[in-house]
């Protein structure tokens, strides 16, 4: 996925829900969450290639307690 010897650490923060489904997710293919997430991640940046499809649309309304840092 990413090159070994290049990393850096980031915490993150799930709900209850979203872990749980991450964790089975994860259990299903008898890998990780931390593979999951940064197999998700990779999907992302790779899709999301800087000035081709402009900016980044994201939801503007967040429910209380989501875990959106502002």
């Amino acid at each position: 996925m990413g090159e070994a010897s290049n990393k850096e650490r980031v915490t993150v923060t799930f709900s209850a829900e979203a872990h749980e489904r991450l964790r089975a997710v994860a259990s299903a293919s008898s890998v990780s969450i931390g593979w999951v997430v940064r197999y998700a991640v990779d999907e992302f940046l790779r899709r999301h290639i800087p000035g081709s499809a402009g900016q980044l649309v994201l939801p503007l309304h967040r429910s209380k307690g989501d875990g959106a840092e502002r």
